[in-house]
C-alpha cells in the first residue's frame, strides 16, 4: 500500500471513529450549545468521510475497513465515562 493510500485510510478511519463516538454520547448532552456543537462536529466528520471515500473511488482504491472491535471498545469507553457525574464535562473531555 502506498503512503497516500495509508494516509487517506487513516483520515477515513479517524472520521468514522469521530462519528461513532459522537453518536454514542450526543443524546446525553444536557447543554443545548454542547448538543449543537456535537451535531456540527458530526456533520464535519461525515463530510470528511464522504470526501475520503470519493477520493479513494476516483483513485480506484479499495480502502480497508476499520476494526469493529476498536470501534466497539471506543464507544463502550465513551458510554462508561458518561454514566455518572457531570455528563457534559465528560463528553467535552
Amino acid at each position: 500500500m502506498n503512503a497516500s493510500k495509508d494516509v487517506l485510510t487513516s483520515v477515513l478511519h479517524t472520521a468514522q471513529m469521530g462519528i461513532s463516538g459522537i453518536e454514542a454520547v450526543k443524546h446525553k448532552a444536557q447543554n443545548s450549545e454542547l448538543r449543537q456543537f456535537l451535531q456540527d462536529q458530526q456533520e464535519q466528520y461525515s463530510s470528511i468521510e464522504a470526501e475520503s471515500m470519493s477520493l479513494a473511488q476516483k483513485k480506484g482504491w479499495q480502502l480497508p475497513h476499520r476494526s469493529m472491535m476498536v470501534d466497539h471498545m471506543s464507544c463502550m469507553m465513551a458510554k462508561c465515562k458518561t454514566m455518572m457525574g457531570e455528563k457534559d464535562s465528560a463528553i467535552a473531555d
